[in-house]
């Protein structure tokens, strides 16, 4: 999982493929997350459950340019996880099986 930033109001997420050939390594978009601002820093929390993203009026590195209506703050995004929609898939599915066999009593 891979995510980059910059000032053109989005925060984009990557599958980051590694395998052993040329044809099996890659870079493919999964999705995109508007935010209004420039997005000087990006940092992907433990299990690649959430991404944190420093977002600014400015850029980083200069005073140059500036998005006078964004505010200077840390955005805090969950994201999927694989496992975590396991969890939702069995949870439902035992809901659903506990609903039924107290329809039978």
């Amino acid at each position: 999982l891979g995510v980059t930033g910059g000032n053109d109001g989005f925060l984009r997420v990557w599958k980051v493929k590694t395998g052993s050939g040329r044809s099996e390594r890659g870079i493919d978009p999964i999705g995109k997350i508007p935010i209004h601002g420039y997005i000087n820093s990006v940092a992907i929390g433990p299990k690649g459950r959430f991404c944190v993203a420093a977002v600014g009026q400015e850029h980083r590195l200069g005073r140059w340019d500036r998005v006078s209506c964004a505010q200077n703050r840390f955005a805090i995004i969950p994201l999927r996880h694989k496992e975590d929609e396991e969890e939702n898939e069995n949870s439902s599915s035992s809901k659903s099986d506990s609903n039924s066999e107290s329809d039978s009593d």
